[in-house]
This record gives C-alpha cells, sequence and structure tokens, in this order.
C-alpha cells in the first residue's frame, strides 16, 4: 500500500459530521454570506432558486460540517485527497438534505468533470 493509498484509508474511515438545521435559516444564512461576498452577484441571482440552492450547499458544507477541518488535515497530503474528502463530505449532505441533490450534483461535474 503507497502513501496515497494509505491517506485514502484514514478518509474513508472519518466521519462527515452534518448539523441540521430548517432549510429557512440554512438560506437565511447563506443569502447573507453571498450578499457580503458580492452584492451585484446576489442582486442578479437572489430570485434564482438554482442559485439559492448553491449557496445553501455551500453554506452547509463550510459551517454545518467537519469538511474544513478534514481539508485543512488531510487535502495537503496528495490532490486524491482533497477529492474524497470532497465526494465523501458531498455524499453525506445529500443524505441529511436530499432537497439539494441538484446543487450537488451539479457541483461534483464542475469539480470533477
Amino acid at each position: 500500500m503507497d502513501r496515497r493509498d494509505m491517506i485514502l484509508a484514514v478518509i474513508a474511515k472519518e466521519s462527515i459530521f452534518v448539523e441540521d438545521a430548517p432549510l429557512k435559516t440554512i438560506a437565511s444564512k447563506a443569502m447573507v454570506e453571498w450578499k457580503m461576498r458580492n452584492e451585484t452577484d446576489f442582486l442578479r441571482n437572489s430570485r434564482n432558486f438554482k442559485s439559492l440552492a448553491h449557496w445553501m450547499l455551500n453554506h452547509i458544507r463550510h459551517n454545518m460540517t467537519n469538511y474544513d477541518a478534514l481539508m485543512d488535515r488531510h487535502a495537503k497530503k496528495t490532490p486524491s485527497a482533497m477529492i474524497a474528502i470532497r465526494r465523501k463530505t458531498y455524499e453525506a449532505i445529500r443524505a441529511h438534505y436530499p432537497m439539494l441533490e441538484a446543487a450537488i450534483n451539479e457541483q461534483l461535474e464542475q469539480k470533477f468533470a
């Protein structure tokens, strides 16, 4: 087993924690965060459900999971680690928030196509 395989084996054993929150709360927080980051984009897309779902997914991934901690711990070791963590996190979010499936699929396609 090479170094990459050992790192991926460690990541496979890691648990992804996804906090539970009402979708309305997630949407509100995601919109506030996105508006602070890019007000022009926010104003242009704030009534677009696809954009809102994308913002919600980003909010959940960065604020309601242990994604960032796992990335800090493992991602610099090998590019495969980053991919494995992202996929594992998206699958955990999908299981917890299935209504975001389209946004998750789109993110996976954009990141790994």
